[in-house]
C-alpha cells in the first residue's frame, strides 16, 4: 500500500525544452516567398448590406468611367473633321 501512495506521489522528470537552431536553414533552403496576391480579394464573411453596396458603387463607377471616356473620344473624333 505504502508502494502504491508512493507511486502516485513520484512526478516524473520535466522533458527538455526544444529547439529551433536548424530551423531558420530549412526555412531559407528554398527561399521565403511573400504570399502571392490574388486578383480579388475574396467576399466570404463580408456583411451583406456592405455587399449589396458595393455591387451597386461598381457598376455606377463603371458607368461613369465609361462615359468620360465616350465624352473624350467623341473630342477627338471632332478635332480630326
Amino acid at each position: 500500500m505504502i508502494i502504491a501512495i508512493l507511486s502516485f506521489l513520484y512526478i516524473m522528470p520535466k522533458r527538455a525544452n526544444g529547439t529551433y537552431r536548424h530551423e531558420s536553414t530549412k526555412n531559407h533552403k528554398n527561399g521565403i516567398k511573400k504570399p502571392r496576391h490574388q486578383r480579388f480579394s475574396s467576399t466570404k464573411g463580408m456583411g451583406q448590406k456592405f455587399l449589396r453596396n458595393q455591387k451597386w458603387a461598381r457598376a455606377h463607377s463603371r458607368k461613369r468611367a465609361f462615359a468620360i471616356k465616350r465624352a473624350y473620344d467623341r473630342k477627338d473624333t471632332v478635332k480630326e473633321e
